[in-house]
């Protein structure tokens, strides 16, 4: 009986004969077939391309103006409702060439309307209504808002009004400006509510 290690041996010799043996068949096919020749040859007819070259116009681009940059949406506006239904202390400033605006008594017309700082929006959770809340704001001079009056409610709901409200006094502004000036000035403000009943 062999030992493995003369096992290996002959495994390890009988391998070697095999490649050896294998190899030398290999050469001896490709030296005795070496030129071989195709029996058949498809001839395939010549590619005819034709090409056409035409003139094209050379493409010029017309210089524009730059597009301008779309105006900035502004959350509070100067009111613009009928003249009774202004308060007491502001009055309707129709001087020939500074237009319809809101002004202070005097005759003052508000240069640079008050627009939103901080943006609060009423709590909803626990309500339901549809509608619109519109808000008349009096903004002072720091920026906060100082009364708010009530100028429509669609959504016919007390609660959707007191939630208006409470989000307007929280809102912080930047004041509107006369003669580079802080003033106080009224703007509106619009609160919609899409809660369905």
């Amino acid at each position: 009986m062999l030992t493995r290690d003369e096992k290996n041996i002959y495994f390890y010799n009988t391998f070697k004969l095999s490649l050896v043996f294998v190899l030398f068949t290999l050469t001896l096919f490709f030296y005795l077939f070496q030129k071989f020749e195709s029996t058949s040859v498809v001839k395939s007819a010549p590619i005819q391309v034709e090409i056409y070259v035409e003139e094209i116009p050379v493409t010029r681009q017309k210089h524009s103006a730059r597009p301008l940059k779309p105006k900035r949406p502004s959350m509070g506006q100067i009111v613009a409702v009928e003249e009774d239904t202004y308060p007491e202390e502001m009055v309707l400033d129709e001087s020939p060439g500074k237009g319809r605006g809101i002004s202070k008594p005097g005759g003052v017309p508000v240069e640079v309307a008050a627009k939103p700082l901080i943006e609060y929006y009423p709590d909803v959770t626990g309500i339901r209504c549809k509608g619109v809340v519109r808000l008349l704001l009096l903004i002072n001079e720091s920026g906060h808002v100082e009364s708010v009056e009530n100028l429509e409610n669609t959504t016919h709901s007390e609660t959707c009004l007191q939630r208006a409200k409470q989000a307007a006094l929280k809102t912080r502004w930047i004041p509107a400006l006369v003669d580079s000036k802080p003033v106080k000035s009224w703007v509106t403000k619009e609160y919609k509510f899409n809660m369905a009943k």
